[in-house]
């Protein structure tokens, strides 16, 4: 078949999803008719931004569990945690300097870790994962120390779509110790319910592209009480969000975070079948007419749009190849072109296996069809 003739599959909604049509709508007018400044308080204009904004942070509470003043808006989670992992390093230096990880996270905390370890020489301590992703409980209780001002685990891991299950006990591990639990939320948010309280976590962050809003907008939850966790300001100059980001809020980004999410949490049982009944027969049709294809964390809870899939007989390089005209990912879409994946590496696969693993992730927009024509593509 020329490539021509080829069918055009978007399999990355990992990576980014499109933005939603009732997104766009709800966004349109903050464009031209309600485009006023909502830091403008002297007339309607701006009354009508601002509230605007209050209504999406109420949104975006109302999927996490939060309360409306504990959503703060951001350009996005890699923007949020930086944000996050700096200000709990100065805010809480008093009571230590040690923190504690994994070595699945995203780079975009592992990169500020790696940063502050040399800028601010905090002590780090990376907790290793078993082969299903999964922290031992035990080692996170023997690295905990009164100095510990905070524990950073991703509740779903980007690349491989595996949920931290032990999430809730982690939490009350380290609150025994008065310490923070950040919790890279991205993936999960919107996929699977994720309510702070339930989680115990106390910093969670939202990106509005991974869930049908635009590029370039998202929002941090900073718990307020049990414990109050505080925050340094990240810019100044202005008395926006609380004092804390200065800077002219981004009014229809901020409209369409709010509508995506209002929108997730009214569909989330209906985008967990949907995306579920994709993930088995992918998996399905892979695995049983090829022994030399495995779905990694195939027994573990995962995401349900999210397969990393590993072949023994061909790399992932092979398989771009052969499926060219569809889109899906080589691990994690901001390190596509890394020589191994450092979280398959951490789950103790070797360098050939992470070349040979692809990651699928799908969305509202594929269809069985979809799965089917990938498939028999591969086999």
């Amino acid at each position: 078949m020329s490539e021509s003739n080829k069918k055009h599959i978007y399999l990355d909604y990992n990576a980014t999803t499109p933005v939603h049509p009732q997104v766009l709508q709800s966004m349109l007018p903050y464009f031209t008719t309600h485009f006023g400044n909502p830091s403008s308080s002297l007339h309607e204009w701006g009354w009508v931004a601002e509230q605007a904004v209050e209504n999406a942070r109420q949104q975006v509470a109302s999927l996490l569990g939060a309360t409306s003043p504990e959503i703060y808006f951001t350009s996005g989670a890699t923007e949020s945690l930086n944000w996050a992992i700096k200000s709990i390093v100065e805010v809480y230096k008093n009571k230590g300097n040690h923190i504690i990880t994994t070595l699945v996270e995203h780079s975009a905390v592992l990169a500020v870790l790696r940063f502050l370890e040399q800028k601010q020489k905090i002590q780090l301590t990376y907790l290793e994962v078993d082969t299903n992703g999964q922290i031992n409980i035990h080692d996170l209780q023997n690295a905990v120390q009164d100095t510990t001002i905070a524990v950073i685990i991703g509740y779903a891991n980007n690349e491989t779509g595996i949920l931290q299950t032990q999430m809730a006990a982690i939490s009350q591990i380290v609150h025994s110790k008065k310490a923070i639990v950040l919790s890279d939320t991205t993936q999960a948010v919107g996929k699977i319910k994720t309510l702070v309280d339930e989680l115990g976590i106390d910093i969670a962050c939202v990106s509005g592209h991974k869930i049908y809003a635009p590029k370039g907008v998202g929002a941090i939850y900073i718990r307020r009480k049990n414990p109050r966790v505080v925050m340094e300001a990240m810019l100044h100059g202005g008395e926006q969000e609380n004092d804390l980001r200065a800077g002219t809020l981004n009014v229809p980004g901020i409209v369409g975070l709010g509508k995506a999410c209002e929108l997730a949490k009214q569909e989330l049982a209906h985008y967990q079948n949907h995306t579920k009944s994709l993930q088995n027969t992918l998996e399905s049709l892979l695995t049983t007419k090829n022994n030399s294809i495995h779905i990694i964390g195939k027994n573990t809870p995962r995401l349900p749009n999210t397969s990393a899939i590993y072949f023994e007989e061909h790399s992932a390089a092979d398989i771009v190849k052969i499926a060219s005209t569809v889109g899906f990912s080589i691990g994690s879409a901001c390190n596509s072109n890394s020589k191994a994946s450092h979280v398959l590496l951490a789950m103790h696969f070797s360098e050939k296996m992470t070349k040979n693993t692809i990651r699928i992730s799908t969305g509202w927009d594929t269809t069985q069809e979809d799965i089917h024509y990938f498939c028999n593509q591969i086999v």
